[in-house]
């Protein structure tokens, strides 16, 4: 790893976005070395230091040669109801333009962007944009930003994510891991309030940023790399929460009212080429059981 390297990470405030600063940090990446952009300018307050953030409206402005760069800035999909779709749409369309305006101006650029598994249901039916603007544009984007790289010589690695774990989760009411921990801590009961089963399969944020890092340092490896970011280890929502229950130290209960009839929630992607970058780059996926067992310890 060159002393002079550069990495970009957009969405730096996003819970995505701090794991992978943390990352770059802890494996030794100079502070001064490494460029945030978000929304708009502020300064970002982490555990082991305060770090400036640019707007991504300003990223354009910056000269740098070779950068790596984790593109994290993107609207969650609960944003579409919020914002409506069509503002959703314009605002995501203008992050997408604003990171390709800046990427035509830092020559050899590798980039990382983080898509979604759902982009499988959007990517062959041009109505499923009525339905689910998130998954439509992420596969436009994936689309948009793999011409670029092929046609500028640029490298770019696309991890689908389908569910991760960290310590920096936002929102944490609204995923189920974070929620069951929180409720578990807090009240000793987890409430489970889906009927029907809900079947995941989860991989900590580090350890994609590992994979992503590792292949991007690469320089004999590909130049297109596209993957889901999952695991092989299926589990309905119950079991998430039965571990939680394990791996605290004090008595937790479980409520929950399931009905058999109704149908499955199931989005799991396929673990083959993860595994395949793992063996390849040196990465031991944790179970969710240590998975579960760090973050209670982090929270």
């Amino acid at each position: 790893m060159s002393n002079d390297q550069i990495y970009v990470i957009t969405g730096a405030t996003g819970w995505i976005g701090r794991e992978c600063l943390e990352y770059l940090i802890t494996n030794g990446v100079p502070k001064e070395n490494i460029y945030l952009f978000a929304s708009r300018q502020q300064t970002l307050d982490m555990p082991f230091g305060s770090f400036a953030v640019a707007s991504l409206d300003k990223m354009a402005d910056y000269v740098f040669k070779s950068p790596m760069v984790f593109h994290f800035a993107y609207l969650t999909r609960d944003k579409v109801n919020i914002l409506g779709r069509q503002v959703y749409t314009d605002t995501c369309l203008s992050i997408t333009s604003m990171m390709m305006t800046a990427l035509k101006s830092w020559p050899h650029a590798t980039l990382c962007y983080a898509s979604s598994g759902a982009v499988y249901d959007g990517q062959f039916k041009r109505d499923y944009y009525i339905k689910n603007p998130y998954g439509f544009l992420k596969y436009m984007d994936e689309c948009s930003f793999k011409e670029f790289c092929h046609a500028g010589g640029n490298r770019i690695i696309i991890p689908r994510i389908f569910n991760i774990s960290g310590c920096y989760t936002q929102n944490r009411s609204q995923y189920a891991l974070t929620s069951f921990i929180d409720q578990a801590k807090e009240t000793g009961v987890i409430h489970i309030k889906a009927k029907h089963k809900v079947i995941r399969s989860y991989i900590m944020a580090r350890q994609l940023i590992d994979i992503c890092f590792k292949w991007m340092h690469d320089q004999k490896g590909s130049s297109f790399e596209c993957f889901d970011a999952c695991s092989d280890e299926a589990v309905e929502i119950g079991q998430i929460a039965e571990s939680v229950q394990r791996s605290c130290s004090h008595v937790v209960h479980i409520k929950r009212e399931i009905d058999d009839s109704l149908e499955s929630d199931v989005y799991l992607g396929n673990a083959g080429a993860i595994f395949d970058l793992c063996v390849k780059y040196v990465v031991a996926l944790l179970p969710l059981d240590l998975q579960i067992k760090s973050l209670i310890n982090d929270f």
